[in-house]
């Protein structure tokens, strides 16, 4: 039997094809719904899933044209993450099956489709560790160098195994070890999931995350895009945390706040950097943050000033960017970590020094104009 998918998002499309097509289901996808007319009157589909909130041609558009201008009576089964229930109560007046709620399981996905189908197809046991379909699409990115596998690998595979609507762009700067191989390691059988993007000349943290956030927001089906700083002791499970909580409450950068930074355990740098930055940060050190796509530009279009201080910077510039309303659109989300370092009992000399550093930062800084955009240019 045929099975006609619907999504504007190719990070949804891909597991639920893969799953599907194991169930012994003919499966056609469709990331272009401006497609829908002539894809679904040659594939002939004898169901169909679709999302609602797309950029060209809303599913409701497409049930419609099913129900009403073909008068097809055909299975349609509606996968999204719009919960508001005038439009639920419109799908069904249409006339469809089922309409399913992201984010939800791949194994709740199957089980529904095989009750609407009732098709015996091929048995797939129950994951062991379900894959989950989000609302969202989200990109991470992550600064690795000399890592080593045995405490990295498994960590990012079973969670990239489970949350299918993550894209993590993996970015080696100029590591001496056998960093590389061990990123095309895990990155084999996930290709579709996961990027590396390699530094072959040393460009520093700083520069090696804004080089990965241009990239991956030029990305169009990604709806947020973050990064981690791992070496703070923040793990990809913080990143998800914090990804609901932008969601949730429909922030347009949320930054997480940990423990072992130097902002976050020494109250006398917190107090200056707050002052630099113009809002009240508990961590503007903090090596987690998540951003709404349209806003990655804003952040990281220009060349950070500094190395060290460069998580600083990204919240001047985004605080100019908001201005008066930065506390309406910024939110600060404390998460666990492991603790790597602490900064509490600082000797005069390298507190005078991070003073007069944070303090030649500010005056940088101080009535800079906007400057103009430039292109990314991406090899």
């Amino acid at each position: 039997m045929k099975i006609l998918a619907i999504d504007d998002q190719q990070l949804v499309l891909l597991p639920l094809e893969k799953r599907l097509t194991k169930l012994g289901y003919e499966v056609k996808t469709l990331v272009s719904p401006l497609n829908v007319v002539e894809t679904y009157e040659t594939f002939l589909p004898d169901l169909v899933i679709v999302d609602i909130d797309m950029p060209t041609i809303s599913g409701i558009k497409i049930i419609q044209y099913i129900r009403q201008q073909k008068g097809d009576q055909i299975p349609i089964m509606v996968l999204s993450g719009n919960t508001d229930e005038n439009i639920i109560l419109q799908t069904y007046e249409l006339g469809i099956q089922d309409y399913m709620k992201k984010p939800l399981t791949l194994d709740e996905i199957s089980a529904r489709v095989k009750n609407i189908l009732g098709k015996k197809t091929a048995n797939i046991e129950k994951s062991i560790t379900p894959t989950i379909i989000q609302k969202k699409c989200i990109g991470v990115v992550i600064p690795v160098q000399n890592i080593d596998e045995t405490s990295f690998t498994k960590e990012f595979t079973d969670f990239i195994d489970t949350y299918t609507g993550y894209h993590i762009c993996f970015v080696n700067h100029a590591s001496t070890n056998n960093t590389l191989d061990i990123l095309n390691k895990l990155r084999k059988g996930r290709e579709d999931h996961v990027i590396i993007y390699n530094c072959e000349t040393p460009k520093g943290k700083g520069e090696a995350i804004r080089l990965g956030m241009l990239y991956m927001a030029e990305l169009e089906d990604l709806d947020y895009i973050g990064y981690i700083d791992i070496e703070q002791g923040i793990t990809i499970k913080n990143f998800d945390r914090v990804y609901r909580t932008i969601e949730d409450n429909n922030y347009e950068v949320v930054t997480a706040t940990s423990t072992s930074s130097l902002t976050a355990s020494n109250k006398h740098i917190k107090r200056f950097v707050n002052k630099i930055v113009d809002m009240p940060f508990q961590d503007a050190l903090s090596g987690l943050k998540i951003l709404k796509r349209e806003v990655v530009k804003y952040g990281f279009q220009e060349k950070f000033k500094t190395k060290k201080w460069f998580a600083i910077e990204l919240l001047i510039r985004l605080k100019k960017h908001y201005n008066e309303s930065a506390s309406l659109n910024m939110y600060e989300l404390p998460v666990d970590n492991k603790q790597t370092k602490s900064y509490t009992k600082l000797s005069v000399k390298d507190y005078f020094k991070i003073i007069l550093q944070l303090a030649t930062l500010a005056r940088t800084y101080k009535g800079e104009k906007p400057q103009k955009k430039t292109t990314l240019k991406l090899t």
